[in-house]
């Protein structure tokens, strides 16, 4: 069963070359483009791994880890 796994970038080339690695290694990514549709998403599919920038438009990588460290389900 792959592990999903919930990528929060902002630079779309590079969220894409991270996706394109991350899923040839057996893991089914879903794609944030800044912290606030990060943290959303999270709530949304529950991922197993998050991995986030931390500047970022709107909300940082710390924001997203506070917002979600908040969320017992999360």
């Amino acid at each position: 069963m792959k592990k999903k796994l919930l990528l929060i970038e902002d630079e779309l080339d590079l969220a894409d070359n991270i996706k394109s690695i991350l899923e040839l290694n057996d893991f089914d990514v879903t794609t944030a483009r800044d912290g606030v549709e990060g943290i959303t998403l999270a709530k949304k599919i529950v991922p197993d791994i998050i991995i986030s920038d931390i500047l970022m438009p709107n909300k940082t990588g710390y924001d997203v880890l506070e917002d979600l460290s908040r969320d017992e389900k999360t």
